[in-house]
């Protein structure tokens, strides 16, 4: 059976499952010394991360390392073969999230910093090879110590603002169909 539509070129609704405030990007990446001399290796959250799934909780969202000033939470905190990546939403009901968001955006603040309790690292000619710690928050900031550990995505679309905009755009080019 073959389906024909009214429109040449109808258009296609993607929605993204992502909500408004969602951000991902690195806290962490392998092998490269931060403002410190401290490297990180591969594996150095494992038992940290692995911590946090038995007892439940995860690493803060802060802004600026400020316990006072959480701005949202991480929903996924995970080692990959770049470094340590992570994904969470601000909490845009609350005005230090929406504030981050709106800076975010604004390409004024991209950075990521965590903050740990090193457990397991060695002395080196520039500083320390980390190779265990106990993760504890993960910061947005305006300056990171380790210049790669960055904001990667930024989501500001919701599903239903999207859907609201191709509707919209579809309602609005039927009207100019009509009257030409």
């Amino acid at each position: 059976m073959k389906v024909e539509t009214a429109f040449s070129a109808s258009p296609e609704i993607r929605l993204a499952p992502d909500e408004t405030g969602t951000i991902s990007g690195y806290a962490a990446v392998w092998g490269q010394p931060d403002a410190f001399g401290d490297v990180l290796v591969r594996g150095a959250f494992s038992a940290s991360l692995a911590q946090h799934r038995a007892a439940g909780t995860r690493p803060l969202m802060l802004w600026s390392h400020d316990p006072a000033a959480p701005v949202g939470v991480w929903d996924e905190v995970i080692e990959d073969e770049r470094g340590l990546r992570v994904a969470g939403r601000l909490v845009l009901d609350a005005t230090a999230g929406r504030d981050a968001f709106a800076l975010l955006k604004a390409g004024a603040v991209d950075g990521l910093s965590i903050g740990f309790r090193t457990i397991k690292a060695a002395s080196t000619k520039t500083g320390r090879r980390v190779e265990a710690v106990d993760l504890i928050e993960v910061s947005l900031v305006t300056r990171p110590a380790q210049g790669a550990a960055r904001v990667t995505a930024i989501r500001s679309v919701s599903p239903a603002a999207g859907l609201a905009a191709i509707i919209n755009a579809a309602t609005e080019r039927l009207r100019k169909d009509k009257h030409q």
